[in-house]
């Protein structure tokens, strides 16, 4: 068998990677005063404008640490080198011979498992084989979605007075999103994230429905 894994290459973050995170925005002032200006242009309350405040800087805290963790693809990366780790370590311990074997059995004494060896490569070989069963069934998606939590926070705080989920540029529903993700730091069109939300809405209403009354 021959393996040659780069762990370097490999998107690894590890333990504690979200300890330092912290629910703020990272939006400039002119930027965060420019949204609440909009807000109030479409009447919203103060009291609602501050909750969404407090919420986006929540979603901004989590995409901070989220946005550093590995993609789709780079995760898929890493379970394979793990299968396949697993299995050529697995195929080591099996094929060694009887005086490596006794320096095995000699070694796993720390872990106070003397059955650790054979125990081991047993172990070894179904971990290989469900993680590639669990790799073929990850999403094909790599690429990182658009921010639908921003145009969340809008629905659930104030969507009922804004009207209709709609990416027409004049709608107060696009218009609030926009502020919101002025606030957010996200100089960007929320129109990706208001069809996602719309479609998640939707699919969510139609189970609603099918379950009947």
């Amino acid at each position: 068998m021959k393996l040659k894994i780069d762990t370097d290459k490999l998107h690894l973050p590890g333990p504690g990677a979200a300890a330092l995170w912290e629910p703020r925005l990272s939006s400039r002032r002119a930027e965060r005063l420019a949204g609440v200006r909009e807000l109030r242009s479409l009447g919203l309350p103060g009291a609602e404008i501050r909750c969404i405040f407090r919420q986006l800087a929540i979603v901004a805290g989590v995409r901070e640490v989220t946005r550093q963790w590995p993609t789709v693809d780079q995760d898929r990366q890493a379970l394979q080198a793990a299968a396949e780790l697993s299995q050529a370590l697995a195929t080591v311990l099996e094929g060694a011979s009887s005086r490596a074997q006794a320096e095995i059995a000699a070694a796993a004494c720390r872990l106070r498992d003397e059955s650790l060896p054979q125990g081991l490569c047993v172990g070894l070989r179904l971990l290989a084989a469900a993680l590639q069963q669990r790799i073929g069934l990850m999403p094909k998606q790599s690429r990182r979605r658009a921010p639908i939590e921003i145009v969340r926070v809008v629905a659930e705080v104030c969507g009922r007075r804004l009207g209709k989920v709609t990416t027409w540029e004049e709608g107060p529903f696009r218009r609030a999103c926009v502020a919101a993700f002025s606030i957010a730091g996200l100089p960007t069109s929320p129109d990706k994230a208001i069809a996602a939300y719309a479609a998640e809405v939707d699919d969510s209403q139609m189970k609603s429905d099918s379950l009947g009354p």
